[in-house]
């Protein structure tokens, strides 16, 4: 998939790093900054919501509307990477044949 050790080191750290900032903007540092362009964008990551439904459940806040669209994102989003991986492993079989 990767030419270099290095090319697969730069794509696995920039993964590391969407995954850790939807769970940077649900906790404090997301209240103090409101409603900021940042916060807007992290919640475009199904991390966020995860990061979220976890604080949330902990801490015995929400509602049943709200986890229950936590769970709707995380499903969708596990669904459309499953979809797109399989897709693509069927695809790299179909070329080496």
């Amino acid at each position: 998939m990767f030419n270099t050790q290095s090319a697969a080191g730069a794509v696995s750290g920039f993964v590391a790093i969407i995954y850790i900032i939807g769970g940077i903007f649900v906790g404090p540092l997301g209240q103090l900054l409101g409603d900021n362009l940042a916060v807007k964008i992290s919640r475009f990551l199904p991390t966020y919501y995860l990061a979220e439904g976890v604080m949330n459940a902990s801490q015995s806040l929400g509602t049943w509307s709200s986890h229950l669209l936590d769970m709707g994102v995380l499903l969708g989003s596990t669904l459309v990477l499953l979809q797109f991986l399989s897709g693509r492993s069927v695809a790299n079989q179909q070329c080496w044949r």
